[in-house]
Protein backbone atom coordinates (compact mmCIF):
# COMPACT_ATOMS: atom_id res chain seq x y z
CA UNK A 1 0.00 0.00 0.00
CA UNK A 2 0.73 3.44 -0.80
CA UNK A 3 1.87 5.23 2.20
CA UNK A 4 2.70 9.15 2.13
CA UNK A 5 6.49 9.02 2.48
CA UNK A 6 6.97 7.12 -0.03
CA UNK A 7 6.57 9.72 -3.20
CA UNK A 8 6.90 12.92 -3.35
CA UNK A 9 3.88 15.28 -3.36
CA UNK A 10 3.43 16.97 -6.82
CA UNK A 11 1.37 19.81 -8.20
CA UNK A 12 -1.58 18.19 -10.80
CA UNK A 13 -3.54 20.98 -12.65
CA UNK A 14 -6.88 20.23 -14.38
CA UNK A 15 -6.91 21.79 -18.12
CA UNK A 16 -9.73 21.87 -20.33
CA UNK A 17 -12.64 24.68 -21.18
CA UNK A 18 -15.26 25.57 -19.43
CA UNK A 19 -18.15 22.86 -19.03
CA UNK A 20 -15.68 20.36 -18.74
CA UNK A 21 -16.52 19.44 -15.09
CA UNK A 22 -12.64 20.88 -13.69
CA UNK A 23 -14.12 22.20 -10.33
CA UNK A 24 -16.03 18.49 -10.00
CA UNK A 25 -13.44 16.92 -10.69
CA UNK A 26 -10.77 18.87 -8.66
CA UNK A 27 -12.96 17.89 -5.65
CA UNK A 28 -13.41 14.19 -6.87
CA UNK A 29 -9.61 13.81 -6.84
CA UNK A 30 -8.52 15.43 -3.68
CA UNK A 31 -11.15 13.55 -1.83
CA UNK A 32 -9.86 10.17 -3.25
CA UNK A 33 -6.33 11.00 -2.66
CA UNK A 34 -7.81 11.69 1.25
CA UNK A 35 -9.55 8.11 0.84
CA UNK A 36 -6.09 6.58 0.18
CA UNK A 37 -4.49 8.56 3.18
CA UNK A 38 -2.35 10.82 0.88
CA UNK A 39 -2.79 14.27 2.12
CA UNK A 40 -3.87 16.41 -0.75
CA UNK A 41 -4.94 20.21 -1.18
CA UNK A 42 -8.09 21.44 -3.69
CA UNK A 43 -7.14 24.70 -4.79
CA UNK A 44 -8.38 27.25 -7.26
CA UNK A 45 -6.53 29.23 -9.86
CA UNK A 46 -6.00 32.51 -8.26
CA UNK A 47 -4.79 33.66 -4.55
CA UNK A 48 -6.39 37.13 -4.57
CA UNK A 49 -4.03 38.05 -2.44
CA UNK A 50 -2.53 41.48 -4.19
CA UNK A 51 -6.21 43.99 -4.14
CA UNK A 52 -5.37 45.77 -6.96
CA UNK A 53 -4.35 43.11 -9.65
CA UNK A 54 -7.22 41.17 -8.06
CA UNK A 55 -9.76 43.55 -9.06
CA UNK A 56 -8.28 43.94 -12.56
CA UNK A 57 -9.08 39.83 -12.64
CA UNK A 58 -12.53 40.15 -11.61
CA UNK A 59 -13.36 43.41 -14.13
CA UNK A 60 -11.87 41.24 -17.43
CA UNK A 61 -13.84 38.18 -16.05
CA UNK A 62 -16.72 40.36 -15.83
CA UNK A 63 -16.18 42.11 -18.98
CA UNK A 64 -14.77 45.39 -17.75
CA UNK A 65 -11.71 45.14 -19.99
CA UNK A 66 -8.22 46.88 -19.23
CA UNK A 67 -5.55 46.66 -21.52
CA UNK A 68 -3.79 43.84 -22.44
CA UNK A 69 -0.38 44.87 -20.62
CA UNK A 70 -2.90 45.23 -17.33
CA UNK A 71 -3.87 42.15 -17.92
CA UNK A 72 -0.95 40.31 -18.50
CA UNK A 73 1.16 41.72 -15.50
CA UNK A 74 -1.88 41.08 -12.61
CA UNK A 75 -2.28 37.08 -14.02
CA UNK A 76 1.13 36.98 -13.44
CA UNK A 77 1.78 38.97 -10.25
CA UNK A 78 -1.23 36.71 -8.73
CA UNK A 79 0.01 33.22 -9.95
CA UNK A 80 3.46 34.05 -8.78
CA UNK A 81 1.92 34.73 -5.09
CA UNK A 82 -0.46 31.49 -4.96
CA UNK A 83 2.89 30.03 -5.83
CA UNK A 84 5.12 30.94 -3.48
CA UNK A 85 1.46 31.23 -0.78
CA UNK A 86 -0.01 27.87 -1.73
CA UNK A 87 1.48 25.86 -3.72
CA UNK A 88 5.14 25.61 -3.13
CA UNK A 89 4.26 25.67 1.15
CA UNK A 90 2.05 22.97 0.38
CA UNK A 91 4.45 20.68 -1.80
CA UNK A 92 7.05 21.34 0.84
CA UNK A 93 4.94 19.74 3.32
CA UNK A 94 4.52 16.83 1.35
CA UNK A 95 0.89 18.08 0.35
CA UNK A 96 -0.41 17.49 -3.09
CA UNK A 97 -1.91 19.96 -5.07
CA UNK A 98 -4.89 19.85 -7.10
CA UNK A 99 -5.55 22.76 -8.86
CA UNK A 100 -8.45 23.96 -11.38
CA UNK A 101 -6.19 25.86 -13.88
CA UNK A 102 -2.82 26.74 -13.90
CA UNK A 103 -0.32 28.83 -16.75
CA UNK A 104 -1.85 26.75 -19.42
CA UNK A 105 -5.04 28.11 -18.82
CA UNK A 106 -3.57 31.85 -18.96
CA UNK A 107 -2.18 30.76 -22.13
CA UNK A 108 -4.61 29.76 -23.72
CA UNK A 109 -7.67 31.94 -22.74
CA UNK A 110 -5.62 35.56 -22.71
CA UNK A 111 -4.93 34.61 -26.38
CA UNK A 112 -8.54 33.71 -27.18
CA UNK A 113 -10.55 36.00 -25.17
CA UNK A 114 -8.75 39.15 -24.54
CA UNK A 115 -6.21 38.50 -27.64
CA UNK A 116 -2.80 38.70 -25.99
CA UNK A 117 -0.36 36.58 -27.81
CA UNK A 118 0.52 33.31 -26.01
CA UNK A 119 4.38 34.00 -25.71
CA UNK A 120 3.36 37.11 -23.99
CA UNK A 121 1.38 35.43 -21.47
CA UNK A 122 4.22 32.88 -21.15
CA UNK A 123 7.07 34.79 -21.20
CA UNK A 124 5.93 37.30 -18.69
CA UNK A 125 4.72 34.11 -15.87
CA UNK A 126 8.16 32.86 -16.87
CA UNK A 127 10.47 35.77 -16.10
CA UNK A 128 8.22 36.09 -12.59
CA UNK A 129 9.15 32.36 -11.75
CA UNK A 130 5.89 30.84 -12.43
CA UNK A 131 6.08 27.13 -13.16
CA UNK A 132 4.13 24.92 -14.84
CA UNK A 133 2.24 22.49 -13.41
CA UNK A 134 4.29 18.76 -12.68
CA UNK A 135 1.10 16.92 -14.28
CA UNK A 136 -1.41 18.25 -16.40
CA UNK A 137 -4.93 16.65 -16.63
CA UNK A 138 -6.61 17.61 -19.97
CA UNK A 139 -10.26 16.98 -19.86
CA UNK A 140 -10.73 16.82 -23.38
CA UNK A 141 -14.62 17.93 -24.10
CA UNK A 142 -15.41 18.54 -27.78
CA UNK A 143 -16.59 21.92 -27.48
CA UNK A 144 -20.04 21.05 -28.61
CA UNK A 145 -20.49 18.91 -25.72
CA UNK A 146 -18.98 21.12 -23.34
CA UNK A 147 -21.67 23.75 -24.72
CA UNK A 148 -24.34 21.44 -23.78
CA UNK A 149 -23.37 20.76 -20.53
CA UNK A 150 -22.86 24.99 -19.70
CA UNK A 151 -26.66 25.26 -20.84
CA UNK A 152 -28.08 22.32 -18.51
CA UNK A 153 -25.88 24.01 -15.11
CA UNK A 154 -26.47 27.72 -15.76
CA UNK A 155 -28.47 29.33 -13.41
CA UNK A 156 -27.44 33.11 -13.70
CA UNK A 157 -26.23 33.59 -17.07
CA UNK A 158 -23.36 32.99 -19.55
CA UNK A 159 -19.76 34.46 -19.19
CA UNK A 160 -19.27 36.77 -22.01
CA UNK A 161 -16.61 33.63 -23.48
CA UNK A 162 -19.30 30.77 -23.49
CA UNK A 163 -20.49 30.15 -26.91
CA UNK A 164 -19.96 27.67 -29.44
CA UNK A 165 -17.34 29.59 -31.62
CA UNK A 166 -15.40 30.54 -28.44
CA UNK A 167 -14.77 27.13 -27.31
CA UNK A 168 -14.29 26.03 -30.41
CA UNK A 169 -11.13 28.11 -30.15
CA UNK A 170 -10.33 27.42 -26.83
CA UNK A 171 -10.31 23.97 -27.64
CA UNK A 172 -8.00 24.51 -30.28
CA UNK A 173 -6.02 26.30 -28.38
CA UNK A 174 -5.58 23.77 -25.17
CA UNK A 175 -4.20 21.45 -28.49
CA UNK A 176 -1.89 23.60 -29.40
CA UNK A 177 -0.25 24.74 -25.99
CA UNK A 178 -0.41 20.96 -24.98
CA UNK A 179 0.98 19.06 -27.75
CA UNK A 180 2.18 21.25 -30.51
CA UNK A 181 5.78 21.29 -29.22
CA UNK A 182 6.16 25.10 -28.96
CA UNK A 183 6.10 25.54 -25.07
CA UNK A 184 8.61 23.47 -24.27
CA UNK A 185 8.26 22.72 -20.26
CA UNK A 186 4.92 21.46 -20.92
CA UNK A 187 4.98 18.74 -18.40
CA UNK A 188 3.40 15.65 -18.93
CA UNK A 189 -0.24 15.20 -19.95
CA UNK A 190 -2.68 12.70 -18.88
CA UNK A 191 -6.02 13.03 -21.17
CA UNK A 192 -9.19 11.95 -20.20
CA UNK A 193 -11.87 11.50 -22.88
CA UNK A 194 -14.74 13.62 -21.29
CA UNK A 195 -16.96 13.45 -24.34
CA UNK A 196 -19.06 10.04 -22.60
CA UNK A 197 -20.61 10.01 -19.39
CA UNK A 198 -19.92 11.30 -15.48
CA UNK A 199 -19.22 7.33 -14.83
CA UNK A 200 -16.89 6.69 -17.34
CA UNK A 201 -15.24 10.05 -16.85
CA UNK A 202 -14.52 8.71 -13.31
CA UNK A 203 -13.30 5.63 -14.50
CA UNK A 204 -10.45 6.80 -16.28
CA UNK A 205 -9.54 9.35 -13.34
CA UNK A 206 -9.76 6.59 -10.57
CA UNK A 207 -7.18 4.60 -13.23
CA UNK A 208 -5.29 7.44 -13.30
CA UNK A 209 -5.01 7.97 -9.46
CA UNK A 210 -4.01 4.26 -9.03
CA UNK A 211 -0.95 4.69 -11.18
CA UNK A 212 0.22 7.86 -9.51
CA UNK A 213 -0.51 6.89 -5.93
Amino acid sequence: MYTQQDKKAKFISLEGTDGSGKSSLRRYITSSFWDADVKALSTGPHSFLLPKHSEIIVDVREGRLHSKEQITESYALDKKEHQDRTIVPSIEKNQWIIADRSLVSDIVYHEVVFGIDPFVTYDMQRKLGVKMSDIIVFLDTPPDIAFQRINERQTDGFKFWETKETLKRLYDSYNQVLFSGRFPDVPEVKVIDNSGSEKETKRQVDQFIKELI
